[in-house]
C-alpha cells in the first residue's frame, strides 16, 4: 500500500475508473505519468502550488468563455483549499490521485486551454522542487551503516565527484527523488576549493553526526538556476559544473562550502538536459512518506521556504533543536531516518 504525506496526514491511493482513460485517449504519447493509477504524488501541495503559480498570470487573463470552458473541464478552478468534491472531480478526470510532477497535469490542461499549458511551463521554470535528501557523514562507511540500521536497506553505491573529492551512495525514493549518503573520498586528491555540504570542516561534520543530526541537508532543483541565484545574491553561492561518472549537472556552491543558512535552506541545482537520475537507480522499494523539519522558529522557517519559492518544503514542527527526519516506507514497513 502506498501512503503519502499531506501536511502530516496520510491518504490511501485510490485507482479511478477506466472510463477516464477512454476519455483521455486523445492525449499524445508521454512518459509513465499517463499510466493512470500507477503513480502517486507524495505531497498534494506540489500540485496545488504548481497550479497556483500557473494561474497567477494565465487564468487571470481568460475571458468569460475561457473561464467557463476551464471550469466545465475540471469542475472548478483549483485554489489553495481544495474541497473533497473538487478533489474527486480532478481524480475522476485524471484517473488517479496525484502526480509526481507537473508533466501529466500540463498535458491534461492542454486539452482545456493551450495558453494555460504555456503559462505553466513559464512559471514552473522559476520554481524550486525537492530533489534529494542528504546524509552528510564523517566517513562513507558510517553513513552506509546508519542507513542500514535505520531503514534495513543496503544503500547502493553511487560514485565519485572529482571536482569535490567526495563519494556517495544513492537510494531511490521515487521517480524524481532520492536519498544520498555523501562523505569525503579519502582516495581522491583534495579539491582546490572548500568541499560542498560543509564537508571541508571535518570537526563540524563529526559534531553534527555525534549529536544525531545525520540527515543534514536537502537539495532543490530548478530549471532556472541562474535566475534563482540572481534573485538572492550571496545566499546560495554561484553555479559550478559537477559530475559523477558520465552524469553532469550544475550545482550552486557557496565560497566557503557551507550549507545555505546552516542547512535550513536547500542547496540548489539544475540537472540540465540529462534528466533526473533517480529513474536509472535500482528500486529497492523505498518511498518518502514524510520529510520533517524541527525548528525553534517554525514560522520563520516557513516564511523562508515561501520566499524562495520552494513548492514542497519539509513538514515543519516546533522543536528545541534544528534537525531533519524522514519517514520512509520500506519493504519491511515505515522507518525513520534522522
Amino acid at each position: 500500500m502506498i501512503r503519502a504525506s499531506v501536511m502530516g496526514q496520510r491518504t490511501k491511493k485510490r485507482i479511478r475508473p477506466n472510463r477516464t482513460r477512454k476519455r483521455l485517449g486523445r492525449l499524445p504519447p508521454t512518459p509513465e505519468f499517463l499510466k493512470f493509477g500507477s503513480y502517486f504524488h507524495q505531497d498534494v501541495l506540489v500540485l496545488q502550488g504548481t497550479w497556483e503559480a500557473a494561474t497567477l498570470d494565465v487564468v487571470a487573463s481568460f475571458n468569460g468563455e475561457d473561464r467557463k470552458r476551464l471550469r466545465d473541464f475540471i469542475g472548478t478552478v483549483l485554489e489553495s483549499d481544495l474541497s473533497p468534491d473538487e478533489l474527486k472531480k480532478l481524480w475522476d478526470l485524471t484517473g488517479s490521485d496525484w502526480y509526481l510532477d507537473g508533466a501529466a497535469l500540463r498535458t491534461i490542461l492542454a486539452l482545456a486551454h493551450d495558453g494555460l499549458r504555456k503559462g505553466l511551463s513559464r512559471r514552473e521554470a522559476r520554481m524550486l522542487f525537492l530533489d534529494h535528501l542528504a546524509v552528510v557523514a564523517p566517513t562513507l562507511a558510517e553513513g552506509v551503516v546508519h542507513v542500514r540500521e535505520s531503514l534495513d536497506l543496503d544503500i547502493p553505491e553511487g560514485g565519485r565527484h572529482r571536482e569535490m573529492g567526495t563519494r556517495n551512495h544513492l537510494l531511490r525514493l521515487g521517480e524524481a527523488l532520492f536519498l544520498e549518503v555523501i562523505a569525503v573520498d579519502p582516495e581522491a586528491p583534495p579539491p582546490d576549493r572548500p568541499r560542498w555540504f560543509g564537508l571541508g570542516d571535518a570537526a563540524a561534520v563529526r559534531a553534527d553526526w555525534e549529536s544525531g543530526r545525520r540527515l543534514r541537508a536537502f537539495v532543490a532543483r530548478t530549471n532556472d538556476l541562474d535566475g534563482a541565484l540572481a534573485r538572492r545574491p550571496g545566499l546560495f553561492g554561484s553555479a559550478m559544473r559537477m559530475s559523477r561518472g558520465a552524469l553532469s549537472w550544475r550545482f550552486a556552491l557557496r565560497g566557503d562550502g557551507a550549507l545555505p543558512m546552516d542547512g535550513l535552506l536547500p542547496c540548489l541545482m539544475d540537472w540540465d538536459a540529462a534528466g533526473h537520475p533517480a529513474r536509472a537507480m535500482p528500486d529497492l522499494g523505498a518511498r518518502l512518506l514524510v520529510f520533517r523539519l524541527d525548528h525553534p522558529d517554525p514560522e520563520a522557517a516557513a516564511a523562508l521556504y515561501r520566499e524562495i519559492g520552494l513548492l514542497n518544503p519539509p513538514e515543519i514542527h516546533a522543536g528545541a533543536v534544528f534537525r531533519y527526519t524522514a519517514e520512509i516506507e520500506t519493504p519491511a514497513g515505515p522507518r525513520i531516518l534522522g
